[in-house]
C-alpha cells in the first residue's frame, strides 16, 4: 500500500480517537458539572436557610455562626450520601456520633455513612432519603433515628421549605410514604427516641400521653409499608433509670450508645407497633411515678465508698453503668468500685481467689477493673462498704466447702484488720439454670450449692457481718431462669438492676450504711 495513503489513514484514525475522547470528557465533566451545581445550590440553600432563621429576631453573632456550622454539617452529609459508595446510611434527630463505618463493619462487614447534622423536619428527611436512594443503586437499609412528636412539631415551624403550606399529615402523604412505596427494595428502620427517666418524670402525664399517642398515629401509617420497621427500647428500665448512660439529652455514653445500637440493629425484640406502643405507655407511667417519688434514690450513703469483690456475677457486665456496681451507685450516689474478676473462687486456689486479691489490695497490687481508681481514691480509714458475693465458680470446681469456708474468713479478717472502719456483707449467690439450679452437685467429688450459700450464712453470723440469700430470697429459680440469665449463669440487664436494688435495700434494712 502507498506510504501516503497510510499516514492519511493514520491521521484520520487519530482525529477519531480523539473526537471520541473528547466526547468522553464532555459526559463525564457534564455529569460532574451537574453534580457539582446540585451541591452548589445545596450550599446557597441551607446558608440562606441559616441566615433566614434569624431574619426577623436579633441574634449574637456566635448564634449566625452555630447555624452556619449545621447548615455546612448537612452539606457534607448531603455530598457524602451523594458519592453513593455504601450499602447503609444513618440519619439521626440526636447526636449518635458514638457510631462510626469502621465500628458497623466490625460487626456486620457492611459499608455504612452515619450522618452527622441532626435533622430537624420531616423535609430535611425526604432530602436526604431521596438524595440517597437516587445516588446508590446498592442501598439495602435506611436506618432514621427519630421522634414523630418532634417531627410534627418542628414542621410547622419550618414551613418555609415550601410554596404551599401542607398539614403535617398531607405532607407525609406526599412526600415521605411515597419513597417507602416506590423502593421496595429497600428497609427503613425507625428508631424511636429512648429518653432518660429523668427527662419523662418531670414531664406530667398528659404531656407523656400526648407523645405516645403521635407516635401512635405515626405508627399506623408506617404499618401500611411492608419494607418499613420501627423499634423502640425505651422500656427497659435498666437503660433508662440510670442517668450515668447518657452524656447529655438523648445522647449516650460512648459504650451504651453503641451496646443499645447492636440490640436495635440485630433484634426484633424491640420491634414495636400501635398496640405495643400503647403497653410501652403504660410501663412508662408507673416508671415515671417511681423517678418522681424517688423510688431510685436511697439515702444514707453520704460519705460512703462502696466496694464490690468476687466473681462473674458482678464482672460480667463490660458496661460499668449496667453493672450490678453500677446501678448501686447511681442508686445511693456513693463511689463504687468493682474489684470483681470473673472465674475466681473464695477458696485459696490462685492469685486471684478473694484472701489473695485482699493481700494484694493493702499492697496496692491490682485486681478488678476499678482497682487503680480505689488506689487513688481510697484510704484505709475511710468509711467503706464492702460487698462480697463468691460460691458459684467455687461449686462448678468442686472446692472442699472447709477451704471455701476458711478463704472467706481469711478474706474478712483482712479487710477488717487493714480498714478498721469498714462494714461488710457477704452476698450468697442464685440459683442457675443448669444442675437444677444447683441441688444436684457439678463435679462427681464436688458438692450442692445450696452448701456453699450455708456455709456463708454461717460465716456472716459468726463475723457479725450482713448477709443477703440470693440463692432463697431473690426469686431466680431453674424453671424461670430464662427470664433472669443470659446463659444460665450470668444476669440479664434488666437483672443486674434488680440485684443492684436488692444489695441496697438490705444494706438499708441490716443498717450497713449506718455509723
Amino acid at each position: 500500500m502507498n506510504s501516503s495513503v497510510v499516514s492519511k489513514a493514520n491521521k484520520i484514525l487519530l482525529i477519531a480517537l480523539g473526537a471520541l475522547a473528547f466526547a468522553v470528557i464532555i459526559v463525564f465533566s457534564s455529569k460532574a458539572a451537574k453534580r457539582a451545581q446540585t451541591l452548589k445550590k445545596e450550599v446557597y440553600k441551607e446558608q440562606t436557610l441559616a441566615k433566614g432563621c434569624f431574619a426577623f429576631k436579633v441574634f449574637a453573632e456566635n448564634e449566625y455562626e452555630k447555624a452556619n456550622d449545621l447548615a455546612m454539617l448537612k452539606i457534607d452529609d448531603l455530598i457524602r450520601i451523594s458519592d453513593g459508595d455504601y450499602r447503609r446510611l444513618h440519619i439521626s434527630m440526636w447526636n449518635i456520633d458514638y457510631l462510626n463505618p469502621e465500628w458497623y463493619n466490625v460487626y456486620y462487614a457492611i459499608p455504612i455513612v452515619y450522618g452527622k447534622y441532626c435533622i430537624k423536619t420531616p423535609q430535611e428527611v425526604c432530602n436526604y432519603l431521596s438524595t440517597s436512594i437516587s445516588a446508590n443503586q446498592g442501598l439495602d437499609t435506611i436506618y432514621l433515628s427519630v421522634d414523630p412528636y418532634e417531627l410534627y412539631k418542628n414542621y410547622y415551624t419550618s414551613v418555609y421549605y415550601d410554596s404551599e403550606i401542607l398539614t403535617f399529615e398531607e405532607y407525609l402523604e406526599n412526600n415521605l410514604f411515597p419513597i417507602f412505596k416506590e423502593n421496595k427494595n429497600v428497609t427503613f428502620k425507625f428508631f424511636f427516641p429512648i429518653k432518660p427517666l429523668s427527662d419523662w418524670a418531670e414531664e406530667s402525664d398528659e404531656e407523656i400521653r400526648t407523645t405516645f399517642k403521635n407516635w401512635y398515629t405515626f405508627l399506623m401509617y408506617l404499618r401500611l409499608y411492608p419494607n418499613v420497621k420501627s423499634y423502640y427500647m425505651g422500656n427497659e428500665e435498666w437503660l433508662v433509670s440510670n442517668n450515668a448512660n447518657y452524656q447529655e439529652g438523648l445522647r449516650f455514653k460512648d459504650d451504651i450508645g453503641r451496646l443499645v445500637h447492636l440490640y436495635m440493629y440485630d433484634k426484633n425484640d424491640y420491634k414495636v407497633t400501635p398496640p405495643e406502643i400503647d403497653w410501652d405507655l403504660k410501663a412508662l407511667y408507673g416508671m415515671a411515678y417511681k423517678e418522681r417519688s424517688g423510688d431510685y434514690d436511697y439515702k444514707g450513703f453520704e460519705d460512703k465508698k462502696i466496694v464490690f469483690l468476687g466473681d462473674s456475677i458482678l464482672d460480667y457486665a463490660m458496661q460499668d453503668t449496667v453493672s450490678i456496681p453500677g446501678f448501686v451507685s447511681e442508686m445511693t450516689g456513693a463511689p463504687c468500685y468493682n474489684l470483681a474478676v470473673g472465674g475466681t473462687t473464695a477458696s485459696e486456689v490462685d492469685e486471684d481467689s478473694f484472701t489473695n486479691v485482699v493481700k494484694g489490695m493493702t499492697k496496692g497490687i491490682a485486681h478488678g477493673r476499678d482497682s487503680h481508681s480505689f488506689f487513688e481514691d481510697v484510704n484505709k480509714d475511710d468509711e467503706i462498704i464492702f460487698i462480697i458475693e463468691y460460691g458459684l465458680n467455687d461449686y462448678f470446681m468442686g472446692n472442699d466447702i472447709f477451704d471455701f469456708s476458711d478463704g472467706l474468713k481469711n478474706g474478712i479478717d483482712l479487710l477488717n484488720k487493714h480498714y478498721p472502719n469498714c462494714k461488710i456483707m457477704l452476698v450468697a449467690p442464685y440459683r442457675l439454670g443448669i444442675q437444677d439450679g444447683g441441688d444436684f452437685a457439678y463435679t462427681e467429688d464436688g458438692y450442692f450449692l445450696s452448701e456453699y450459700v450455708e456455709t456463708i450464712n454461717y460465716l456472716a453470723q459468726e463475723e457479725k457481718v450482713a448477709f443477703l440469700n440470693l440463692f432463697k430470697d431473690s426469686g431466680i429459680t431453674y424453671e424461670n431462669s430464662a427470664d433472669f440469665l443470659t446463659d444460665e449463669i450470668h444476669p440479664k440487664y434488666n437483672t443486674n438492676l434488680y440485684l443492684a436494688r436488692m444489695i441496697v435495700e438490705s444494706m438499708v434494712e441490716q443498717n450497713v450504711c449506718g455509723n
